[in-house]
Formats: structure tokens, C-alpha cells, sequence
């Protein structure tokens, strides 16, 4: 398709899940600029309704002194990002208490990242292979999001208070 104009695709799906898309031309520059998303498939029957549900993108970017774009040949990144943003501007979630929040993470990086939420207890329940049945989900409070891949947890907001929700590599908080 020429710049400017658009194309539609249409295909029929048959699983259910979080899934990301990202480029497969020029894969250099377009992923290394942020090209890049969620493709979420819902089920027809949910097991449980979700009061929040949040996706969380987890990118890298390489970013030399006094430089605004990203150095797209180095493997040596330093600007680590969630939906694009970095502390303190990362956006807030912001949930009722007892509700029923799930958070879809995605990681476009090369590295993976030990995802830590403070205050509560999640379960795992999905991967970019779809729904992880009941009986084989597992508890924590720190999800590793391997390259390439999506992670799906959920908990019920039932403790009160501002948590934290960071890489538990802990110069990646800091960032550059």
C-alpha cells in the first residue's frame, strides 16, 4: 500500500488471548521507533467479568546524549519504557477496592523483564499461547515477560493503598 492510503485485512480467529503485532519490514527502525501493540481476542463466554483491565507494553530504546530519536544499530539499550513512558509519567492504575483486575503485559524488548506488583497476589492466567487452564495457573507478585511474549495476571484489588508496580531490575526504574 503507497504512503498515505490504507489497506484492511480481514481474518477469521480462532483462539482467544493477548497477542501483540509489530512490524515485519524494516524491523530495525520500525520496531526500534515504537511500532508495535496489542491485538486482545475475547472470549464469547468469560469465566469471570473484569472490572479493570489494563496492557502494559514493556519497550527499550537506546538513546544517546543530546540525541531525541533512538540509536537504532546498538543492542545497548538504556530508556526502558512502559506504554511508551518512563517514572514518573507512567500512567496511573487505578482500581476500586475488591475489584477484579486483570494486567496484560507484552514485551517487544530483547531482554526480559521480572514484572513486581507490591500489596497483592496474582494469579498467571494467560500467555501469548492463550488462557492458562485453572488447575495449572500459579500465584505470585513478580511475573518474568520474556522477549517476545505476553503475560496475563489477575487479582482482586483487596488491599487498599498505592502500590508499586515496577521491572525488578532495578536499574531499569532509573532508567539513563
Amino acid at each position: 500500500t503507497p504512503p498515505g492510503e490504507t489497506f484492511i485485512y480481514e481474518f477469521t480467529v480462532h483462539q482467544v488471548g493477548t497477542f501483540m503485532y509489530h512490524t515485519g519490514f524494516n524491523m530495525m527502525k520500525q520496531d526500534s521507533m515504537g511500532l508495535g501493540g496489542f491485538f486482545v481476542i475475547h472470549s464469547k463466554k468469560p469465566k469471570h467479568k473484569m472490572d479493570r483491565d489494563f496492557a502494559m507494553m514493556l519497550q527499550a530504546f537506546a538513546l544517546l546524549p543530546g540525541n531525541d530519536r533512538p540509536n537504532l544499530v546498538t543492542m545497548d539499550f538504556n530508556w526502558f519504557t512502559f506504554n511508551g513512558k518512563v517514572a514518573p509519567d507512567v500512567e496511573v492504575m487505578t482500581v476500586r477496592r475488591d475489584d477484579r483486575v486483570r494486567i496484560r503485559f507484552a514485551n517487544l524488548t530483547m531482554n526480559s523483564y521480572p514484572i513486581h506488583l507490591h500489596g497483592h497476589t496474582w494469579k498467571v492466567v494467560g500467555t501469548e499461547g492463550g488462557p492458562i487452564p485453572e488447575s495449572a495457573q500459579w500465584p505470585g507478585n513478580t511475573i518474568n515477560v520474556p522477549p517476545g511474549t505476553t503475560r496475563d495476571v489477575e487479582f482482586i484489588a483487596s488491599n487498599p493503598g498505592v502500590w508499586r508496580l515496577h521491572c525488578h531490575k532495578l536499574h531499569h526504574v532509573v532508567n539513563a
